[in-house]
This record gives structure tokens, C-alpha cells and sequence, in this order.
């Protein structure tokens, strides 16, 4: 079956005649159908006057279907009340519409009721004019109040035609059987507002940033290569949006120097470089790329030693260079300006790493970060990181002489513009421990001849140390505190088994390198005692507190050197997404019990509220239209909120993005409340 509907014809002499055509199109064809279709009788058709009906029908090779035209007559009396016919999810948004069909004797007045479920009180009538004209079905705004969110609502629809005759909402069982039912929905008003991307551009969004001074949420669209921007001020997003590099991933706000809080950090991940965007002006059109940090390769060797007790001739042997993908995934800024990265795993790289560089530089190096690697098997073996080169030349095995070893590294952070080759290289028959001292010395002497300033070698080297440790599976996770000194990274799609936690502490006082990074033993810690999955990390305002989203949620406090000691867990949802803090809370002694929570983002609709000093007690649930997925972030309101809210949530659903404006109603009272 191609097509099914039917001809309807008034017969000769009507003052309003009939002549419509309805007809449905099935793609791909069916082997039986059935449809339905309104035809309107005028109202001043005749008394008993006949309409014919042909059904109509075509099948798959092209030919109509036999058909027997049946007559009826316009019955006497005074017309029916209108029929209605409502359509309404399951859970709705204050701000959503429910559409309603009526059909009737000119229709005139089309409303709707909304009652609370548990009290039985109204708590909105509305209703629209409408004309023979207005096209089918009426859209009719909610409009609800925000107290109505997390409330359970009936809704009946109902409808006035010209002679004031009303009709309420109903449905047939069937087609079938076409008894009449009440037709009363009862839907969910969940919490916040969802906004639809531009409709030419509905791509994956990976990753969103919240600018509060200027009110805007930004969104990264892999597949569009560009940020989406949803301003508070218009309600919407723009529909341009900017322009970055390929397969736009992490984000992150600037927080250092005359860009912070001006800029925004994306990470490219279709490529190795890193865009810096100015968010400054008041119209999306007019934010731009300003400039593409370029990466530099990072390399990583291991090479073995074997003394020879009797004579300390030294054999070795290099491997290498061992790589992995440089390709940024998700981006974080510490308070001394260092960029953190994580890197997104490839076909032929398939493990990233976490990596940290310093985008004040004119040709910024990622180095790696030595610290996360566990112990090895190989006690004389060295992981030599953030080098050009290395080679070894073997010694004649019947000499008493030792390999010789070449290492080769460049400034940091600097390139030769004129093309010459800027790197230095050390040879000696030392072992690794020596010749790696005395490159560093070489390298700062070689960059100081020719006119450097402070010229150092990022070299960094490490004895018996598993390089495998240092691999990550896609996807990872980023967060950092309020303040930039504490960074996190949580290692993501371990199907199943325990994930990895990443700390480092930046601060002002070390410019070129993170002051400590976690080491293997504390991430191991955090992995024994939480042994889960990771969809989420989060810090607060002062780095204090780790939140971790797996099939539950954890908390660890950060102190240092750091401990990542588990705290407290809550069962939430088994799957899930984001997770976030409140942006004044600062772990378990945060002062105001209502700035004393996190959110976690899980897949039953709902964003759950904790409590992160009596991490088993729950402070609310916010129940979402749409299951979120991906991030979850939460900044304080906006200066053009009603000062009702209290803070904002922002998370990401297949539909767009959902804004909340939490209120004290919507939080639950803290146990040491007064």
C-alpha cells in the first residue's frame, strides 16, 4: 500500500459546497493501513443533504484499488459540541506547548485546564480565539510558574464553537472501536528549559562553558566545527555561531592575565592545536578565533641500562620513540596560565595521555606528566620524556667501552625562524642519569649564545616506570577549581572496570611545570577504594573536594602532597553523566548549607542533589524532560535573573541545551539546618 484516503463531494445545489481530498502516503509501503480524516460541513449545508465518499487507494505497482462510494446525509438538529483531541509528553517544561485538535461547528475558543495532582487545585486556565482559518492543531502556550516544577499535572483540553456550545477533550480506543474516552492527561512539569540548536547545524556537542558575566553558554559542535552560543538575553542561540578549528572538543575559560574571563580556550580535536576565541562582544556575529596555538610533537623513549659489575662498562638499549596521540580532547587553565590536556586516542594511537604546556610561549611544547605512571618491572630501565632525540651506539662487544648515548632536545617552548635547527645534543657513555644533566646544561648554554632568554630544556626522566600506565582510553574527563589550583582529569570508557583519577596543583609560583602532580600510589588509592566506571569529574571553588560520577558517586578530599583519599559515596543512578558543584562550595566546611551540595547528571531523568558533608543524605532531585549526557556545570545566577534564583545548572540533552534556575524551594533542608 503506496496511498490510502478518500474523496468527499457534496451533491449539487449547496449554498458552501464540498469537494476535499485526503489521502496519506506510506513510505516505505505497507501491507495494510488504516487512516482517518476530518472534513468540516459548513454550517449552512442543507438538512439532509447527501456528501458521497470514494475511498482511494494505490498499491506498490502503481495500480488504484477497487473501491464502493458510500452516501450520508447532514443530519437535523443543532450541531454536535466540538470534538477535541489533545497531545502532551509525559513530562513537560513550563515553557512547552500542548497541541490540541478540535472540529466542530466554527470553532471559536480553544483552551486548556491544568490541575495539581495532588491537591486538585487549578492551576491554569488559558485559552485562544481561534477562526475556521488557523491552521490545525492549536498550539497552546503552558506558561506555567516556576513553582509548578516537580509538580505531577492533569491536563484537559476543551474547546467553544460559534454557538457557545463546549467540548472537552476526549479519545477513541481505536479505529476499530470508536468509543469515546475522557481524555485527561497527567504529565510531569520537570525542572528548566530546553533550547534547540540551530536546526541547520545539529551536531554532537562534546563540551560547554558558562560565561557569566556576559551571559552567554558556549557549546562545542564537533561536527560543525564551531561554538554554538546561547544567550540569556535573547533566549536563544545565535544562529551563526563562531567559527573555531576541526572537531571543536574542550573548553575552558581563560583565567589569566588581560584575557581572563575574555577569552575561551577550545580544544581542536580534529587536529593539534588549541583556539583561542574573544567572547567579549555583546553579538555572537562579532566574537572570533584570535588565534590557533600550534602543538608541538611530544616524544617519549625508554631505554635500558646493563652494568657490567666487574668493569661498569655499560650496554643499552633504546625503544622508541613511543607515541601516543597528540591530538587535545579536553582543556583545562591553571591559575599560573600552564594549559592542561588530555588527548584523544586515534586508530593508529589508540591510548591518550594527560599533558600540560605553556601557551605564553611562541611555540608551545606538551610535556608529559611522568608523575601518573606507575612503578615498572625493569629496575634499570628509564622513561626519558619531552625530548627530540635518542639514540645509542653500541660499544665493540670485546671493548672495555661503554655504549654511547645521544639525546637531543631543543629550548622550550621556542622555534628557530629562520628554519635552522635549534635543538642541542648530548653524547656520552655515562648512562642515562649523566648525559641527561648535562643536555639540560648544554641546552641552556647553546640557547643563550644565540640570544634566548632563560632558554631550559623541558627534559624529564624517570627510573623504572610502566610507559603502558600512562595511556588512557577514550573518553576522558576534565575539571578544575574555582581558583585554578587544583586540576583534575578522569579517565573514561573503561566498560566496566575501575577508572583512573589525575590531580595536579598549579600555582603562581611555578610558571613552567605543575608544583606536584598525584602520584601512582594515591591514584591507585582512589581507584581500590572507589573501583568504578567514571562519566564525570568535578572539583569545587577551592579544590578541596574530587567528585566522581560512575555507577555511583564518590567524594575524595585533595590535600597535599595529595592523598585522593575516598570520603563518602552515595548511590545515584547506575548510569549516567556529568557532575558538578556549587560554585561557592568548598568540601565539607563550606559555611552556608544550601552552597554545600553537588549535582550529579543520571540517566534516569534527573539530576540529583547531594550533600557533601553527609554524603548519604539527599537534598532533591530535579527531574529533567530529556536524560542528560555529557557535562554538567553550575555557576552562580546571572545578574539579569530574578533574584529568586540562586544559582544556575546547565547540561546537555538530545534536544539542546537545559537551563535550570534553582531557587531555595527547590533544595531540600540540610540536617545541621536551624
Amino acid at each position: 500500500m503506496l496511498k490510502l484516503g478518500f474523496h468527499a463531494v457534496s451533491e449539487p445545489g449547496w449554498p458552501t459546497p464540498i469537494d476535499t481530498t485526503i489521502a496519506a502516503v506510506y513510505s516505505p509501503a505497507l501491507k495494510t493501513a488504516q487512516m482517518q480524516g476530518t472534513v468540516k460541513v459548513p454550517v449552512n449545508a442543507p438538512l439532509k443533504g447527501l456528501i458521497t465518499l470514494t475511498p482511494i487507494s494505490l498499491d506498490v505497482a502503481g495500480q488504484d484499488g477497487s473501491s464502493t462510494a458510500f452516501i450520508i446525509a447532514v443530519r437535523s438538529g443543532p450541531p454536535p459540541a466540538p470534538r477535541v483531541s489533545q497531545t502532551i509528553g509525559p513530562r513537560i517544561e513550563t515553557k512547552d506547548t500542548v497541541y490540541v485538535t478540535a472540529v466542530g461547528n466554527s470553532v471559536s475558543i480553544v483552551g486548556f485546564e491544568a490541575v495539581d495532582d495532588a491537591t486538585g487545585g487549578i492551576i491554569k486556565r488559558d485559552s485562544i480565539v481561534v477562526t475556521d482559518t488557523t491552521p490545525l492543531p492549536y498550539g497552546l502556550p503552558l506558561n506555567f510558574a516556576p513553582g509548578v516544577q516537580g509538580k505531577k499535572v492533569r491536563i484537559r483540553s476543551f474547546a467553544y464553537d460559534a454557538s457557545g456550545v463546549i467540548g472537552y477533550s476526549v479519545r477513541a480506543a481505536s479505529l476499530t472501536q470508536p468509543t469515546l474516552l475522557v481524555a485527561v492527561d497527567t504529565a510531569l512539569v520537570v525542572y528548566g528549559r530546553t533550547y534547540t540548536l540551530p536546526t541547520n547545524r545539529n551536531g554532537l556537542i562534546a563540551d560547554l562553558a558558562v560565561d557569566t558575566a556576559g551571559e552567554n553558554v558556549f557549546l562545542s559542535n564537533i561536527n560543525y566545527g564551531r561554538l554554538e552560543v546561547w544567550q540569556r538575553t535573547a533566549q536563544k542561540f545565535d544562529p551563526n555561531g563562531v567559527a573555531v578549528g576541526s572537531q571543536p572538543w574542550g573548553l575552558t575559560m581563560a583565567r589569566t592575565g588581560a584575557s581572563a574571563g575574555k577569552s575561551l580556550f577550545v580544544a581542536n580535536s580534529g587536529g593539534t592545536n588549541v583556539s583561542t576565541v574573544d567572547i567579549t562582544p555583546a553579538s555572537p556575529s562579532a566574537m572570533k578565533e584570535t588565534s590557533r596555538l600550534k602543538t608541538r610533537i611530544s616524544l617519549l623513549y625508554k631505554i635500558t641500562e646493563a652494568r657490567d659489575p666487574a668493569t661498569n662498562k655499560i650496554r643499552l638499549n633504546v625503544f622508541g620513540p613511543i607515541l601516543f596521540s597528540d591530538r587535545p580532547q579536553f582543556v583545562e587553565q591553571g591559575q599560573s596560565g600552564l594549559l592542561y590536556i588530555s588527548t584523544k586516542p586515534t586508530t593508529s594511537a589508540p591510548t591518550g595521555t594527560v599533558r600540560y604546556l605553556n601557551p605564553s610561549k611562541p611555540a608551545p611544547d606538551e610535556r608529559f606528566m611522568l608523575d601518573f605512571a606507575t612503578r615498572g618491572s625493569d629496575p634499570n630501565s628509564w622513561l626519558v620524556a619531552n625530548v627530540d632525540f635518542v639514540s645509542a651506539t653500541p660499544a665493540p662487544a670485546t671493548s672495555a667501552a661503554s655504549d654511547e648515548l645521544t639525546i637531543c632536545d631543543h629550548p622550550s617552548g621556542t622555534f628557530d625562524p629562520t628554519g635552522a635547527d635549534d635543538r642541542s645534543c648530548m653524547t656520552t657513555t655515562l648512562g642515562v642519569d649523566s648525559t641527561v644533566k648535562l643536555l639540560k646544561i648544554k641546552v641552556r648554554t647553546d640557547g643563550l649564545a644565540r640570544g634566548l632568554v632563560n632558554p631550559e630544556s623541558d627534559v624529564d626522566w624517570r627510573p623504572n616506570l610502566d610507559e603502558n600506565s600512562l595511556g588512557l582510553t577514550d573518553t576522558t574527563f576534565a575539571a578544575s577549581s574555582g581558583d585554578g589550583r587544583v586540576i583534575t582529569f578522569g579517565q573514561g570508557n573503561t566498560k566496566g572496570g575501575a577508572a583512573k583519577n589525575f590531580v595536579a596543583f598549579d600555582t603562581l609560583t611555578s610558571p613552567d611545570a605543575p608544583k606536584a602532580a598525584s602520584p601512582a600510589i594515591n591514584i591507585s588509592d582512589l581507584i581500590n577504594n572507589a573501583s568504578d566506571e567514571i562519566f564525570g569529574v568535578a572539583l569545587d571553588s577551592s579544590g578541596e573536594t574530587i567528585g566522581l560520577h560512575g555507577r555511583e558517586s564518590y567524594f575524595a578530599s585533595v590535600t597535599f602532597p595529595f592523598t585522593q583519599r575516598l570520603q563518602g559515596k552515595k548511590t545515584t543512578f547506575s548510569r549516567g553523566a556529568g557532575i558538578a558543584f556549587h560554585p561557592k562550595a568548598t568540601g565539607e566546611r563550606t559555611l552556608n548549607p544550601n552552597d554545600r551540595l553537588a549535582f550529579v547528571a543520571s540517566a534516569n531523568g534527573s539530576i540529583e542533589v547531594l550533600d557533601i558533608k553527609y554524603y548519604d543524605f539527599s537534598r532533591g532531585q530535579l527531574a529533567t524532560k530529556f536524560n542528560l549526557y555529557g557535562p554538567l556545570r553550575a555557576s552562580p545566577r546571572f545578574h539579569s535573573d530574578d533574584p529568586s534564583v540562586l544559582f544556575k545548572l546547565f547540561g546537555l540533552s538530545p534536544k539542546g541545551l537545559v537551563v535550570i534556575d534553582v531557587t531555595a524551594a527547590d533544595i531540600l533542608k540540610a540536617p545541621d539546618a536551624p
